[in-house]
């Protein structure tokens, strides 16, 4: 009873009920809204349990690997690589297209995503590849950015937002990338995804990710401003962030304004009144 279908049914009967006296007039509405949002909860929860799923299979994939990593020759290990990767996408591209598996395909774009990673850390592995390691994490990252742009998959979109903070913790923080700016063209990379789209859920995760990279620099500055010899250069930085992020929470403003990014405002404005208030 919570399908769409019967959403639609239900939304195309409602007026012949109306008008026969089997329902009161006005409440049709309320019922369709109780009906909706029943239906939001169940899909919610199908989601959440696929890519639960998702997240086990994937690390059981590369348990597996690691089991018996040492037993395969590098034709095998690449074959396995690409192969259960190249299934992945192709069982995601699949789902997407068959009736009520579209919210499956989510979580297969993810799987793929992760299977991606996967084997970029075992190929360099494999032959021996010895460069700066947070460039791995970078590639991964913009694998699921791509997926995310050419599918569409939101679960990419969120999984590659993860990577780029680990990818920008990193630099910061084990190479004192004191202002770690590249992260920026990535982040702002993400932002036509979120407008095109409305996805709320990695809208959050995308405002979290410009947060905790504001927290990685000022960490840096904080650590290291006796040997910058800039004994102000902290409480500076926490002066450009109020601006920063002030100049945020006015943009959220704006977008309030626009009917075809109101639904983005809120949390956009939350968060940057909470920074805001922080650097204040």
């Amino acid at each position: 009873m919570r399908d769409r279908k019967y959403i639609q049914r239900l939304s195309q009967d409602l007026p012949q009920w109306v008008e026969r006296g089997w329902v009161q007039r006005g409440a049709e509405q309320d019922i369709l809204a109780h009906v909706e949002a029943q239906h939001s909860s169940n899909e919610r929860m199908i989601i959440a349990l696929t890519l639960m799923g998702v997240l086990l299979l994937g690390s059981g994939v590369i348990t597996f690997f690691a089991a018996h990593w040492a037993g395969m020759s590098k034709l095998v290990k690449l074959l396995v690589l690409f192969g259960g990767m190249s299934a992945a996408y192709i069982a995601a591209g699949i789902a997407a297209t068959r009736g009520k598996l579209p919210r499956l395909s989510q979580g297969l774009w993810l799987l793929g995503v992760i299977l991606f990673g996967a084997s970029i850390m075992l190929i360099a592995q494999i032959y021996n590849i010895d460069s700066h390691y947070p460039n791995g994490v970078l590639m991964w990252a913009l694998g699921g950015l791509l997926v995310a742009y050419l599918v569409p998959a939101q679960t990419a979109l969120a999984a590659a937002i993860a990577l780029a903070v680990l990818w920008t913790g990193m630099e910061s923080l084990d190479f004192n990338r004191h202002f770690h700016w590249p992260f920026l063209l990535f982040w702002l990379g993400c932002l036509p995804l979120l407008y095109r789209h409305n996805w709320l859920h990695s809208l959050h995760l995308t405002l979290i990710g410009l947060l905790l990279w504001s927290s990685f620099i000022y960490s840096n500055f904080l650590w290291d401003y006796e040997s910058l010899n800039q004994r102000g250069a902290a409480l500076y930085l926490m002066q450009i962030y109020f601006i920063g992020y002030l100049a945020l929470f006015v943009g959220a403003l704006l977008l309030e304004q626009r009917e075809d990014t109101r639904t983005l405002a809120p949390a956009t404005r939350h968060y940057a009144a909470f920074a805001t208030l922080s650097a204040f």
